[in-house]
């Protein structure tokens, strides 16, 4: 495998937007919507059986790619889902 014509051994050049939305998604992974929450699962691990830490910490991964997704596709996925939309406000207990 040959280096390309011209090439010399320089680095690639890197695309400055595809490097700031590279950023803006590395944010979004590590941004914690709701710090406590987080806070609170994770002091409840150590006193969680092995099988509910497992899922503990998925549904904070899961957490975090929703984060990253939604930044990746510029949409607010659950504040624009029900803009618009009156939904009645049931009791159980009537």
């Amino acid at each position: 495998m040959q280096p390309e014509e011209g090439s010399a051994g320089a680095p690639p050049a890197i695309d400055p937007a595809l490097l700031s939305k590279f950023m803006r998604l590395w944010s979004a992974y590590n941004r914690e919507n709701d710090p406590q929450k987080t806070a609170v699962l994770q002091a409840m691990k150590p006193y969680l059986h092995p099988d509910r830490r497992e899922r503990v910490d998925r549904a904070l991964q899961t957490l975090r790619l929703t984060h990253v997704a939604r930044e990746a596709l510029g949409v607010d996925l659950f504040g624009s889902l029900f803009k618009g939309i009156n939904l009645p406000l049931t009791r159980r207990n009537r």
